[in-house]
């Protein structure tokens, strides 16, 4: 990044890797101090360890009304009329009643028991009226217990997911028992914020899942507790207690994993803070074909360096860190810290702040390159190339940043995190 002076970076001689990684971003010993000739200079990671080194964490330098749903009777329960033709005919014979003999059949007759022919068999017509209401009664559908009776916009229980909200939040609203939609909320679903990325220069964040549909095979199962980028491979490691898993920048897929005792076997079982990496060749280095890593538990720091080619990590040593190499009112407790990154060439602090309590810096220098710590609420930030001391101290929402649309809602959300070609990439922790 071109800047005027008095920033001076044009002007500061290189520091080297070695500078960087024994000081723990302190300069009096040399912890990326200036530096003449890059062979004699110490390593980065020398620099994170010396007393007025680089700190440890750079180490490396690096969201219708109820239509009562009716069920109409099936027909009509009507009364069975008597049949009115049922009169019984007379069987006696017009004969002379006093002859008991059928005059044509001879056979003696026998006294009719049927009805006067006169009398005429009727039925109560408040019994037969096919008339009369049914003895069924309607029934109405409740919804709430037969969803499929429903004739309204949705069915009672069902849930609408709509856009992004919050941090990790969804607009969420329910059908009621009335089958009419309630009112939206704005409702957690952690699985749809794994990391954020603010792009350089925008003003609202990106909000990612760790994955889409099936899991894959190398994405983490364990909160995220380190990350940092490679920026030469376009790759990120991310770090969970016992595994790492590497994730491409660019497709979002993650494509290797493995566990730290096999990767990174010197912080197997230790409780990593954060993480950095220093990438090849900045801050005026000699390229030598390696990134410098820097992994921070309470008390040290462990180094590493990754080989670009290959990407084969080695190894390289480890450093008491940091409380006694950070003494300024504005460093950090090391045990308070959730995400550290640094920021070299091109670097942008986002806000002038001076230097001007910085040992060895001209006056009205302000900063620029630069390292961030975030811990529970605040944000630190760390010279890098003067005098090494934390300058200045923020609110996680008074940081510029942090404080644009859709990013975490507090430091308490942040897990791990790193700068990569301008890009804030923030991973969401335990």
């Amino acid at each position: 990044m071109d800047r005027a002076a008095p920033r001076g970076a044009r002007d500061r001689p290189a520091i080297s890797h070695e500078e960087g990684h024994s000081e723990g971003l302190r300069p009096r010993a040399g912890p990326l101090a200036p530096c003449t000739e890059h062979p004699a200079s110490p390593t980065l990671e020398a620099m994170l360890a010396t007393p007025r080194a680089l700190p440890p964490l750079l180490s490396a330098l690096t969201s219708v009304a109820l239509l009562g749903c009716f069920s109409d009777g099936e027909g009509m329960t009507s009364g069975n009329a008597s049949d009115a033709s049922n009169t019984s005919a007379p069987t006696s014979s017009p004969t002379d009643p006093t002859d008991p003999t059928d005059p044509t059949t001879g056979t003696v007759g026998e006294t009719s028991t049927s009805s006067d022919p006169t009398t005429e068999t009727t039925v109560d017509p408040t019994t037969t009226d096919p008339t009369t209401e049914p003895t069924t009664e309607p029934t109405t559908t409740d919804p709430t217990t037969d969803p499929t009776g429903c004739q309204g916009v949705c069915q009672p229980g069902e849930v609408e997911l709509g856009d992004e909200c919050g941090s990790c939040g969804l607009t969420e609203r329910v059908c009621d028992e009335l089958c009419e939609w309630g009112p939206s909320a704005c409702v957690e679903h952690l699985e749809t914020c794994g990391f954020w990325r603010l792009p350089e220069g925008a003003t609202s964040w990106e909000r990612h899942p760790l994955y889409t549909g099936e899991q894959p095979a190398h994405a983490p199962t364990e909160p995220v507790l380190a990350a940092f980028d490679i920026s030469a491979r376009g790759e990120a490691y991310i770090l969970t207690a016992e595994s790492y898993h590497v994730l491409d920048l660019q497709s979002l897929a993650w494509i290797r994993s493995g566990t730290l005792a096999a990767e990174f076997p010197t912080v197997a079982g230790k409780p990593i803070l954060a993480a950095y990496a220093t990438p090849d060749g900045e801050a005026g280095n000699m390229e030598t074909g390696n990134d410098s890593i820097a992994i921070f538990t309470p008390t040290i720091v462990y180094l590493f360096s990754l080989k670009l080619g290959t990407h084969e990590v080695k190894a390289s040593g480890s450093e008491p860190c940091c409380e006694d190499q950070w003494k300024s009112p504005q460093a950090p407790a090391t045990a308070d810290i959730r995400a550290f990154w640094i920021a070299l060439d091109d670097a942008d602090p986002w806000g002038e702040f001076s230097l001007d309590n910085c040992e060895g810096a001209p006056p009205g220098t302000i900063l620029d390159w630069y390292g961030a710590a975030i811990t529970d609420s605040r944000v630190h930030l760390q010279n890098i190339g003067t005098c090494f001391d934390f300058v200045a101290e923020l609110p996680f929402k008074g940081w510029h940043p942090f404080a644009q649309s859709g990013g975490p809602a507090s430091a308490l959300e942040v897990g791990a995190g790193f700068l990569n070609e301008g890009d804030v990439w923030i991973f969401r922790g335990p």
